[in-house]
């Protein structure tokens, strides 16, 4: 199952019939684009289809003697072998693999907004599409295995990345400075973020790391400034310093790692510790409370997991209904979760709802009377005021909302008169 890192890179895949129109090129032999183009017609051409064989000299062409460049099709090439002096690293002799896109492809490539790789590479080189400012849509196969150094460093209009399922890694600055770069979706098997992987990516909103994670480098996600939520699993065993410098937008952390880390001061540095709510795992509150640079977050509290939705009630611990005061739920809700903290939890003041996800749900015994149908990511209508009995949930003090709610309902609030 994918994790969304609200960290939101979606690589678009896109299908070959996007690129219908402009010239198409057939090579029988790799290394001769420049000769099967005329001059006139390589400076003016903006959309290209490529199919046959294809090497290294070829994406020097398309790189360095086609400027109007912007659309690239070669899902039905092939990439052959090269060993010279005049391929796309320009310095020397360098041999470039058969079926690896090779490295600095179109380094500086202004032009190019989208691309169709070819679905028979195994890997990408470094700094393929470093500096390509203009590129939104590029697909990379399922044989991808690893994202390289630099691989997208400025690309400006990056906005959306979905990596390969089979992803293992994250390079050093592979994505930095994608400054428009909203949402990353992260696979399964992802073990190690780079140095700096994604630094500067100030579009981001939430980093949400699947289990497996072991390794977050240096400056990974520094100055990240849209980040309003981080979740570690249990599997991280070593955060690189300034991991999160400056990530001044982080209004919670969940962690699962059992026994807090060894980290640099700099690792949450100008991170707001006296808003920022760290919720660890169930048991561990203290041992965080005492750990140098963790101890610093001064609200630390334990989950309470609602999986699945409509389970609240039976998944707190028994006879702590009437008396908890403060309660921090991760996993999915659904409006039954609502109801019972309004009607079953008199004493309830402070909710932390930062991590959870709101299901959609039909049915009775939500928060409107009957049979009703409530929406996904939507804060639902009567959430803490009592329509029956006209009255508020007047013991709420302090409530953070689901960072993915796109609604807040009806009278949501309406006689919370402690609410702060």
């Amino acid at each position: 199952m994918r994790k969304v890192l609200k960290l939101v890179v979606c690589i678009a895949l896109l299908g070959a019939s996007a690129i219908a129109s402009g010239t198409s090129v057939t090579l029988f032999t790799p290394g001769t684009l420049l000769g099967a183009m005329a001059k006139t017609e390589r400076d003016t051409i903006s959309t290209l289809t490529v199919s046959g064989t294809i090497d290294a000299r070829d994406f020097v062409t398309m790189r360095d003697s086609m400027p109007m460049l912007a659309t690239l099709d070669l899902s039905v090439t092939t990439i052959e072998a090269y060993n010279g002096q005049e391929g796309t690293m320009g310095v020397g002799s360098t041999v470039y693999p058969r079926d690896v896109f090779p490295p600095r492809a179109f380094f500086g490539k202004q032009s190019l907004s989208n691309i169709i790789v070819p679905g028979s590479i195994t890997g990408i080189g470094t700094e393929a599409f470093r500096g390509c400012s203009a590129l939104s849509i590029v697909n990379l196969p399922t044989t991808v295995t690893k994202i390289p150094d630099k691989l997208f460093y400025e690309c400006y209009a990056l906005t959306e990345v979905s990596l390969p399922v089979a992803t293992a890694s994250i390079g050093d600055y592979a994505f930095y400075s994608c400054m428009k770069l909203n949402t990353v979706t992260l696979p399964d098997g992802i073990v190690a973020i780079g140095e700096g992987a994604f630094e500067k990516c100030s579009s981001i909103k939430a980093a949400i790391l699947p289990e497996g994670v072991v390794s977050i480098g240096t400056r990974a996600f520094r100055n990240c400034r849209g980040i309003n939520s981080v979740v570690l699993p249990s599997s991280v065993t070593y955060i690189g310093s300034s991991a999160f410098d400056n990530c001044n937008g982080i209004q919670s952390i969940t962690t699962a790692i059992p026994a807090p880390l060894k980290i640099e001061a700099n690792v949450f540095n100008l991170v707001d510790k006296t808003i920022c709510r760290l919720l660890v795992p169930a048991g561990k509150k203290s041992i965080y409370a005492l750990a140098e640079q963790w101890k610093a977050f001064l609200y630390i509290s334990e989950p309470v997991i609602s999986t699945p939705a409509g389970e609240l009630s039976i998944r707190l611990p028994l006879g702590i209904h009437d008396t908890v005061r403060s309660l921090t739920v991760s996993g999915t809700l659904d409006a039954r979760d609502f109801a019972y903290m309004r009607d079953s939890m008199p004493m309830l003041e402070d909710i932390d709802l930062g991590m959870a996800f709101i299901v959609e749900y039909t049915g009775t015994g939500g928060t409107l009377a009957g049979n009703i149908t409530y929406s996904q990511q939507v804060f639902p209508d009567n959430s803490f005021f009592n329509s029956q009995n006209q009255a508020g949930k007047v013991s709420l003090i302090s409530i953070i909302i689901p960072c993915m709610t796109t609604t807040v309902g009806n009278i949501a609030f309406a006689g919370c008169i402690g609410l702060a």
